[in-house]
């Protein structure tokens, strides 16, 4: 039971991730202005809340970002085979980069995160 608890933060995050790139249309907004960046930064983010969940489960920075970034290249593997989208390692790499950045800033502020979330994040 807790081997669930512990990993279901990031597969949960996993299977939103398998759901959304599954999807043939994820504009979110009709101006490609908008769509593109916002699209990225969200790839960003996803994938830095994927790193710390995934530290959550395995108790290792490293790990955490290796995984993320295993995940992101099989997101944009199965992209490959859904109508209308496309894999891109520009992607691959803006996961990765999420990750690391997820992965840096829960080294640098975990020493002054409050008792409660040390205690969610504690492997």
């Amino acid at each position: 039971m807790v081997l669930v608890k512990k990993w279901f933060p990031a597969l949960a995050i996993c299977a939103f991730l398998f759901w959304s790139s599954s999807r043939s249309n994820m504009e979110i907004s009709p101006d490609k202005s908008v769509d593109f960046p916002t699209r990225k930064i969200v790839h960003f983010l996803i994938y830095g809340a994927l790193c710390v969940s995934l530290y959550r489960a395995t108790g290792s920075l490293a790990l955490s970002v290796i995984l993320a970034g295993l995940y992101g290249l099989f997101d944009e593997y199965h992209q490959l085979f859904t109508p209308l989208r496309s894999g891109k390692m520009s992607d691959v790499v803006i996961d990765l980069l999420g990750a690391t950045s997820g992965a840096s800033l829960l080294w640098k502020f975990y020493p002054n995160l409050p008792k409660i979330l040390k205690n969610w994040l504690k492997p």
